[in-house]
């Protein structure tokens, strides 16, 4: 298991009246969850493939892969001995079905979450950008800009008044004023951005609810 900060790459859609608004991204992953999590991912990786459907040669999801993935994205770190008994099957074909599922990219990576509390990254700011352009090649450009930005943990292209959400992590104000001052009023297409802090967090979950999968 690779020991790093929740690193995260996933595709995120938000639906809108004209269709499917999305944007890829890499978010770091914030919040203890026990030893150890496996992170699903979604397949598609870019605008042009959005209606591409799964991979060929990708096997669909039955009741013991979700069984499976339910209990990895809690501990990662089980062993194949206990998670064949977690879900009732023989520990050989389970080893064949976790195999299957990271190559076909149903687990994208193995990882250890951090707390941010314990390593003092506790403010958290939720940024809606509105761009005075939105043509293809400025948006990318925007979105490369965004994903080099250790600070920005995840970013999502959101359909509204706002055309991208950052949700980005600091140690204290001083922190956050200095990635406003540098990244977002350097960038001359950015019409406005809005800030909202976090209070509290009162829920945060990274296992995704494969009960609703068919």
């Amino acid at each position: 298991m690779s020991s790093i900060l929740g690193y995260v790459p996933a595709l995120y859609f938000i639906r809108n009246c004209a269709g499917l608004r999305y944007s890829a991204f890499h978010a770091r992953l914030l919040a203890p969850v026990g030893r150890g999590s496996a992170i699903l991912m979604r397949r598609s990786t870019s605008r042009s493939n959005l209606s591409a459907g799964p991979r060929r040669g990708a096997v669909a999801l039955d009741a013991m892969d979700r069984k499976i993935l339910d209990v990895l994205q809690r501990d990662s770190r089980i062993s194949n001995l206990a998670l064949s008994e977690r879900v009732g099957l023989s520990p050989a074909p389970c080893s064949r079905r976790v195999k299957r599922l990271h190559e076909e990219g149903y687990i994208s990576r193995e990882v250890a979450i951090v707390d941010p509390a314990r390593v003092g990254n506790t403010l958290i700011a939720f940024v809606s950008v509105e761009l005075d352009r939105q043509r293809e090649d400025v948006l990318a450009s925007f979105e490369r800009k965004i994903a080099a930005q250790k600070a920005v943990q995840q970013c999502y292209f959101i359909s509204g008044e706002s055309d991208y959400l950052l949700v980005v992590t600091c140690c204290d104000m001083e922190h956050y004023n200095a990635f406003v001052r540098e990244v977002l009023a350097n960038e001359h297409n950015i019409r406005r951005f809005r800030t909202s802090f976090n209070l509290n967090r009162v829920k945060y979950e990274t296992a995704i609810d494969l009960e609703m999968i068919s």
